[in-house]
């Protein structure tokens, strides 16, 4: 999907593949990440291992997954609810 600037858009889909690859890189550098995410998501896009998004996309996408994450959490902790098999 592209914008009228012609900028790919922040909602553009990732592929599982590429939400893996991101997730095993920041996994790599964890201790880096939980003080300086920003770096690891420039990391990212400077050796061009997530060649179709940028910056924001990145940092758009693991802020999205992490909110996903604790909201499945807490409704497993609420309802004791089976746990998600989402990927």
């Amino acid at each position: 999907m592209m914008e009228d600037n012609g900028q790919k858009s922040s909602q553009e889909n990732w592929s599982n593949i590429e939400i893996k690859i991101m997730l095993d890189f920041i996994s790599e550098n964890y201790k880096k990440w939980c003080s300086h995410k920003n770096k690891i998501y420039e990391d990212l896009v400077k050796a061009a291992i997530l060649t179709n998004h940028d910056f924001n996309q990145i940092r758009n996408k693991m802020n999205k997954l992490c909110v996903k994450y604790f909201d499945k959490r807490k409704e497993y902790n609420k309802t004791g609810a089976s746990l998600s098999t989402w990927e």
